[in-house]
């Protein structure tokens, strides 16, 4: 096993400091300032995403926006303010997962117009389904698919990995017998652009 410290200087190094499990850290909305005005746009968007999502109630984001704002004031940034400004401006909380930020991410810098998220469909079969991406216009909603569905146990809620993959077909077909074209993607693909690009271009995603 091994890790490395980083240190970065700050010019506020006792501001916002809380102890967890007897660890001394800097509390959530410093620590996501720090890191998304240091990390890339894509990185920064993972995590902001995340901070604007729902907290364990459901309804409040885990760390509003002004709460940052406020971290990034006090702090005073000099280096990273604009990738920060970029980032908060970009986030949405209705991302369910990294591979969803990460995906809106790339059809922002392969300029692609950004869907709709979580676009909810009553089908033909009397079930509700919400997809992760649609663009309305066209018709068509996008999918990314996460690895772990099929295969992490909390995620499959007693189903084998067999029934996930029936279900996830039928739901498919439910989709398309509405009108819409279903375009899917998975992680690796995010990782290669040139192939996410031609993906949506062939799916008839249209450019922004």
């Amino acid at each position: 096993m091994s890790g490395s410290l980083h240190y970065r200087g700050t010019r506020a190094p006792e501001a916002h400091i809380v102890s967890v499990d007897g660890v001394l850290v800097t509390d959530l909305a410093r620590t996501l300032v720090e890191l998304t005005s240091r990390t890339t746009f894509a990185e920064g968007v993972v995590a902001m995403d995340w901070a604007s999502g729902p907290g364990r109630e459901g309804h409040s984001p885990r760390v509003p926006a002004p709460l940052i704002h406020e971290r990034a004031a006090e702090l005073e940034l000099v280096r990273g303010a604009r990738r920060l400004a970029h980032v908060l401006s970009f986030a949405d909380g209705r991302a369910a997962s990294a591979g969803e930020s990460l995906s809106r991410v790339r059809m922002f810098e392969l300029g692609f117009v950004i869907p709709e998220l979580q676009y909810e469909f009553r089908l033909d079969t009397g079930r509700r389904a919400v997809t992760d991406f649609r663009w309305s216009r066209q018709r068509i909603v996008g999918e990314y698919d996460g690895i772990a569905k099929y295969r992490a146990a909390e995620f499959r809620r007693g189903r084998t990995p067999e029934q996930v993959v029936v279900e996830e077909k039928l739901r498919e077909d439910a989709l398309r017998r509405e009108g819409e074209g279903v375009a899917r993607w998975i992680w690796d693909d995010l990782w290669t652009p040139q192939r996410f690009a031609s993906l949506l271009a062939e799916h008839g995603v249209p450019r922004a």
